[in-house]
């Protein structure tokens, strides 16, 4: 009895072992975003509260749509990079990991981007990212969605 009982438990061990583990984001659900660039360099965060990040997933942020709003905009796209804090509302920071830093990414109508960051790494459990308006763009609006976390 007990040799079956070893037996057993080493097969469902074995058979357990034998799939791959799987990372699942936890905290993937898109919010939606809209805010306006007034000139190159002009910078904001994407949303005002900021969302709880729950792994070392990428952060997630696809822009749908831009627009210009003036008969002085020249369109263009804008930076952007994960920034990490320990609560809801402000507190952000790029967040470096020795010599490592979240990455910065181009974002235009249509584009998606993974980004890769250190936010848990550096002990922030809070995530929002950070926009800046690339080289000679004026009064333009983005819109899109974002998680914090996601599956790649």
């Amino acid at each position: 009895m007990k040799k079956k009982l070893v037996a057993l438990g080493t097969a469902a061990f074995m058979l357990v072992g034998a799939f791959p583990a799987v990372n699942y984001a936890s905290n993937w659900a898109d919010t939606d975003f809209s805010f306006e660039l007034i000139s190159e360099a002009s910078s904001r965060y994407a949303v005002s509260i900021n969302r709880l990040k729950t792994d070392d997933s990428s952060v997630y942020m696809k822009c749908t749509s831009s627009s210009r709003t003036s008969t002085n905009s020249s369109e263009g796209g804008y930076y952007g990079t994960a920034h990490g804090s320990s609560g809801e509302l402000g507190g952000l920071a790029d967040c470096f990991s020795g010599s490592k830093h979240s990455e910065t990414y181009m974002f235009y109508e249509g584009a998606t981007r993974y980004m890769k960051n250190y936010i848990n790494e550096t002990g922030h459990i809070y995530a929002n990212i950070y926009c800046v308006g690339a080289k000679y763009l004026r009064y333009m609006n983005f819109k899109g969605v974002w998680s914090p976390d996601s599956i790649q």
